[in-house]
């Protein structure tokens, strides 16, 4: 019998599984093994065994949890993916494509609001699990907020459980004097302005900053993840700045900024620290000068955090 790459991973799975440590559902450490990912416990993969393809289909197509599924036929390997990780095809061995197979896409899995809105004219505004179609996300399940389903044109959101939150603040330290509050030297520029939803291209994952149909606050608006104040000018001689501030926090989505974004200052004398925390689900954003403003250097796009857990009940599965 010809040993394959498959039935020795197999074969180390279920050693595992037997021998291993509790399968408690909140363990979610994983063992990477090519780019199929095998959970130390129940977590990525519900389980692993051995079946004919149509089995294979049945035992995911039973499971809640199970949203697409991997089956070798020549060594009758079975793999139960969850929504956390789909699985992917690996390349650097003999493995194809068509080994793969997405339950979620029969009946519904919808990539746009629009084709959810096409097959069920009845759906209302509300959030949704669709499977966008950029490509760095491999067709992952997520959760978004489809808004204007009673129009020609529906759009995508994400909805923030923890509403994000900027602000300009109404005073000034100009060379680290005189503290006012005021905004002599930029009247009008204050404002507290707070973020709920916001929109995304599921083609390509990226935000689009500039939509305010769910943004709040008071004062003068501002486009989503920009910072800035008009407190001091600020170098080596005064310090005591900036006091502009803003926060992305995207837990609860499943998904987290580009980890390499970084943001570009504007203005004079401006400055801005940030600094991350909850697997960079959350960034805490500084940034001023006189005046002084920061934004993202490049386009703002949502990646899949599987540390970053959505309530299954927290969208509505259309089919």
């Amino acid at each position: 019998m010809k040993i394959t790459w498959n039935v020795i991973t197999t074969f180390l799975f279920l050693v595992q599984e037997v021998f291993g440590s509790d399968c408690g559902e909140s363990d979610h450490e994983f063992q990477k093994i090519g780019r199929i990912l095998h959970p130390k416990s129940n977590g990525g993969f519900l389980l692993t065994t051995t079946a004919i393809n149509v089995d294979c289909a049945s035992q995911c197509w039973r499971k809640e949890q199970c949203w697409s599924y991997y089956h070798n036929p020549h060594d009758q390997a079975c793999f139960l993916a969850s929504r956390y990780q789909t699985a992917v095809p690996d390349t650097s061995f003999t493995d194809t494509s068509s080994n793969y197979f997405d339950l979620y896409r029969k009946p519904g899995g919808y990539s746009t609001c629009k084709e959810l809105q096409l097959a069920n004219p009845s759906a209302t505004d509300g959030d949704y699990w669709l499977y966008p179609t950029a490509s760095h996300v491999h067709y992952n399940i997520v959760k978004m907020y489809c808004y204007a389903m009673g129009t020609s044109s529906p759009r995508e959101f994400i909805t923030l459980p923890t509403p994000n939150r900027g602000e300009y603040p109404n005073e000034t330290y100009q060379k680290c004097l005189t503290h006012v509050y005021s905004l002599t030297g930029c009247p009008g520029s204050q404002g507290v302005y707070i973020y709920s939803k916001i929109e995304i291209d599921p083609t390509t994952m990226n935000v689009n900053r500039a939509t305010r149909a769910f943004m709040t606050g008071s004062g003068k608006s501002r486009d989503y993840a920009w910072v800035g104040d008009c407190y001091t000018e600020l170098d080596n001689n005064y310090t005591c700045g900036p006091k502009g501030t803003f926060t992305i926090n995207t837990s609860g989505t499943g998904l987290i900024v580009d980890p390499a974004l970084t943001w570009k200052r504007a203005g004079y004398k401006s400055k801005v620290v940030m600094t991350k925390s909850d697997g960079d689900a959350v960034i805490n954003l500084i940034c001023g000068g006189y005046p002084g403003s920061c934004a993202p250097l490049y386009q703002m796009k949502l990646y899949i955090s599987t540390a970053n857990y959505v309530n299954p009940a927290s969208a509505t599965w259309m089919t």
